[in-house]
């Protein structure tokens, strides 16, 4: 809110995070649901999963098994560049 109160023509990206799976099924789908409704709300881009194709995979994370590495970070950009991009255009 303000963001677009203070640029109002600004575009909005939201990025979508997961929970653990260990948090339960319920838990779980509240926490995805929030993301889309979110963007809705305020007529944002949604990006669903900012960790796609990172997340769960060992040799794209760091020992800790949540932060990605070098390459996985590479992914998580060329992601977010694919949605971006797109962004930039519709304003050029």
């Amino acid at each position: 809110e303000a963001v677009k109160e203070s640029y109002p023509d600004a575009k909005l990206l939201v990025t979508g995070m997961e929970a653990p799976p260990n948090m339960g099924e319920a838990y779980t789908e509240d926490f995805r649901s929030i993301y889309p409704k979110l963007a809705e709300d305020n007529g944002a881009v949604l990006m669903p999963f900012l960790l796609e194709g990172v997340a769960g995979e060992a040799d794209l994370n760091q020992s800790d098994a949540i932060h990605p590495t070098e390459e996985g970070h590479q992914i998580v950009a060329e992601n977010l560049w694919a949605i971006l991009k797109d962004m930039i255009e519709e304003v050029n």
